[in-house]
């Protein structure tokens, strides 16, 4: 239902809610809705009909033969180039993955490296769309997969139910490129979306709160501890994984140091990383590193 709300605003070129007044008007925009669970005719077009969408800006890539995956770039791209589109909508994003594994960081985020160049080239946003698993995990963890899907998303939005209301909440998790939004709260409806107000995320009751919350050095503590699973892995490949996951150098240096389980130590000259229950050779093992080069 977010996600097609988003499209009616993208294609009639409308202020999104809570937009200031003096905020300039948009001209309405191609919106591409990829839907793996939801059928076009049954669900997805009365949906935007009820929304309001100009349904004459909003399209699909279609598959013909084979399902559409993040590898098939050059049809992503042909779609960017002729049409132009504003807003590019992937829902579930697992859907979309391919044959790559999920728990992988280093696939996952090669993956999903190609998409975010073509977002950049053509100036397009991509809303990729996950669904929370059932387990106790908090926050990001909640998603299915590697940590490296929401690493290298630029904005991060986690939609989460109220207590006592049938109201939701939109809650901005993480933000690269700008301060976090306010949570908005929202009902959804017969006729689509009712975007009520802002809220500080503070003033969400507190079981809610707690499930969203998840800070940078935490996710930078799974990211440490999924990448190392396998075996140990050279400093240097680790900080560039962890570039390409957005997390700060600094943030990762801090995470590594909280982490008893890692350890670091030389081997022909050069800085590696292990977990501690890892078989052990008879290098010297050092929680910090003689020497970091960034």
């Amino acid at each position: 239902y977010l996600s097609v709300a988003f499209a009616s605003i993208v294609s009639n070129g409308n202020k999104f809610p809570f937009e200031s007044e003096d905020t300039p008007k948009n001209e309405p925009a191609m919106v591409v809705m990829q839907n793996g669970e939801d059928g076009i005719e049954d669900s997805i077009k009365p949906r935007l009909t009820r929304a309001g969408a100009n349904q004459e800006n909003v399209g699909v890539i279609v598959e013909e033969t084979e399902l559409l995956t993040f590898s098939d770039l050059d049809k992503i791209e042909r779609t960017l180039e002729y049409r132009k589109p504003k807003l590019i909508i992937f829902d579930p994003v697992q859907r979309y993955m391919g044959n790559v594994n999920l728990n992988s960081l280093t696939e996952v985020t090669n993956t999903l490296k190609g998409l975010s160049k073509l977002a950049q080239k053509y100036n397009c946003a991509i809303l990729l769309i996950m669904h929370l698993n059932k387990g106790q995990n908090k926050g990001i963890y909640r998603l299915n997969g590697s940590v490296g899907l929401p690493g290298i998303a630029r904005s991060v939005l986690m939609v989460q139910d109220l207590k006592d209301t049938d109201d939701k909440a939109l809650v901005h998790v993480k933000s690269n490129l700008a301060k976090k939004g306010m949570a908005v709260i929202f009902e959804i409806t017969d006729n689509g979306i009712i975007f009520k107000e802002q809220v500080p995320e503070s003033s969400l009751n507190p079981s809610s709160d707690k499930e969203v919350k998840t800070s940078q050095k935490d996710i930078a503590k799974n990211f440490i501890k999924e990448i190392l699973k396998n075996g140990e892995l050279e400093s240097t490949v680790i900080r560039n994984e962890a570039h390409n996951s957005n997390i700060a150098p600094a943030t990762l240096e801090r995470a590594k140091a909280e982490l008893s389980c890692v350890k670091s130590f030389q081997k022909d000259k050069k800085w590696y990383w292990k977990l501690k229950d890892d078989e052990t050779s008879d290098n010297h093992i050092s929680n910090n590193e003689e020497e970091v080069i960034w």
